[in-house]
């Protein structure tokens, strides 16, 4: 006998929604079965049926054998002999708060406030652009933006070192940075008071002449990093060239020229000339 259609009925609507669910997942037992029906039949074939048309329901609650006949156990619900079937499109009931099958998921979210717990993770890189590259491809995944390219853009790593940068400052600034987003005035014993800063955008810069200049202080391992790589781009020149490079790509660093003069002294590529 050729069967074109097939339709399944249950008188749970707990039932129906436990198979139409993509949501949530259940305990073992509830998983199985439910997984066994949907390998079976199609969620779309599944139909509610009142309990009262439900023959299926005279099982679980007893049925005397003198009352069959009486009774739908043998024919089934009505609508089934009807020259139609008019199916009504069930809705499946939503799962309920605190289902006991449902499986309770356990979100654990780690708040990353502390500039000093990411400034630490990014202290585990040796290299300015390697450090800068990573963090664009972080900012990517957390995009919803589709990117065609393999290679992170200019734009994308512009971006992560600005982010870098706003980590840094927040560590070593944050009195400071505080006042200026509160419009106040520096105290002059404030180590940043001669450079007239000014907030914008998110970023202390240098005020003054050298305005647009991104603060960094030189106790940092990201500072540190920022001045190996403007003095590799010198191609290894000496203290004058290497602040300039980095004065030239947007950074003021504090105390610059002693750290710059460290480094230099300690740079393998330089030691070997």
């Amino acid at each position: 006998m050729k069967i074109d259609q097939e339709f399944f009925w249950t008188d749970s609507q707990v039932v129906l929604g436990y198979i139409n669910n993509d949501a949530h997942r259940f305990h073992i037992f509830v998983a199985n079965r439910v997984q066994l029906i949907r390998d079976n039949s199609n969620p779309s074939q599944w139909y509610y049926v009142d309990t009262s048309e439900n023959p299926a329901d005279h099982a679980s609650q007893g049925l005397h054998a003198s009352d069959i006949h009486s009774t739908n156990w043998l024919r089934g619900p009505k609508f089934l002999w009807e020259r139609e079937l008019h199916l009504t499109p069930s809705t499946p009931a939503e799962l309920l708060v605190g289902d006991p099958e449902v499986k309770t998921i356990q979100v654990l979210a780690t708040e990353a406030n502390n500039c000093n717990d990411i400034l630490q993770r990014l202290s585990q890189f040796s290299s300015w652009t390697t450090l800068v590259k990573v963090v664009a491809r972080i900012k990517r995944l957390s995009s919803k933006q589709k990117q065609h390219s393999k290679h992170v853009t200019v734009e994308e790593c512009e971006k992560a070192a600005e982010a870098v940068i706003k980590i840094v400052q927040q560590q070593a600034f944050p009195h400071e940075i505080k006042m200026l987003q509160g419009e106040k005035d520096l105290p002059n014993s404030s180590s940043l008071f001669s450079l007239d800063p000014i907030w914008s955008e998110g970023l202390l810069h240098v005020g003054g002449r050298l305005k647009q200049s991104s603060l960094c202080h030189k106790i940092n391992h990201i500072t540190k990093l920022i001045v190996s790589h403007c003095h590799a781009k010198t191609c290894h020149q000496g203290r004058s060239q290497t602040q300039m490079e980095f004065r030239t790509n947007g950074f003021w660093v504090i105390g610059g020229s002693k750290l710059v003069a460290k480094l230099i002294h300690t740079c393998v590529f330089c030691r070997k000339l």
